[in-house]
């Protein structure tokens, strides 16, 4: 294994970390979308902070039941 799998693997596995924390309480996705319209309203945010934006949004909006 290289250091390119390991690096991939490694945020695979904070993936999975981040979304037993949501599962376990949703709430932190709202003050995700607060948190990064804070950092967006300061300093206009980057491509990062808009994409992580649209993302926590169109979670939030997306009924339970269709997701997975």
């Amino acid at each position: 294994m290289n250091a390119d799998e390991i690096s991939e693997r490694a945020s695979l596995l904070h993936h999975r970390i981040y979304a037993e924390h949501i599962r376990k309480d949703p709430a932190l996705l709202y003050r995700a979308v607060a948190m990064l319209e804070k950092g967006i309203a300061k300093n206009g945010g980057t491509v990062g902070h808009h994409t992580w934006q649209s993302a926590t949004i169109a979670d939030i909006q997306q009924p339970a039941e269709t997701r997975r």
